[in-house]
């Protein structure tokens, strides 16, 4: 891993170094862009791979960017931009663009197995507390206190 940081942090310098001589390339980030044809274009990119397009500055554009606020650098390198990003390619164009389909999180409301797993945890949980209840008094906290099973005042204790 240290000699694939240390072959990372030397490519980057020279590009660093390739950047600063040509103005056709530039680094962003941790990425180097080449200037084709009036786009920027990752490195990474690879000629055919299927792209999805985003609008410049349209209502997509700025919810990948609250998303990613990481992205800022390299969608800020030009009107046109194709980055390569979380595996996929992105290309920012000036062309009216359909809207992008983001992932709604479900909301999925509780089934009887996970509520049943929920059951369960608190009874582990339950059950390891009253155990360490029972080996830091000898004979169980609430057996010092007269009960014969976990008491109140115990599962107080957790639920504060």
């Amino acid at each position: 891993a240290a000699v694939r940081d240390a072959e990372t942090r030397e490519a980057l310098r020279q590009a660093e170094r390739v950047a600063q001589t040509n103005p056709a390339v530039r680094q962003a980030g941790n990425k180097v862009f080449i200037l084709k044809d009036g786009v920027w274009i990752d490195t990474t990119y690879a000629e055919g791979v299927k792209v999805t397009k985003v609008e410049f500055a349209s209502e997509d554009y700025f919810r990948l960017l609250a998303a990613y606020p990481e992205w800022g650098a390299y969608f800020a390198l030009g009107l046109r931009v194709i980055v390569v990003l979380e595996g996929q390619a992105f290309e920012v164009t000036l062309e009216e663009q359909p809207p992008l389909e983001f992932p709604q999180p479900a909301e999925e409301p509780l089934s009887p197995e996970s509520s049943d797993s929920l059951f369960q945890l608190l009874r582990d949980l339950w059950e390891w507390v009253w155990g360490y209840f029972a080996h830091v008094n000898g004979d169980g906290y609430g057996k010092s206190r007269g009960a014969s099973q976990p008491s109140a005042f115990v599962l107080s204790l957790f639920l504060r």
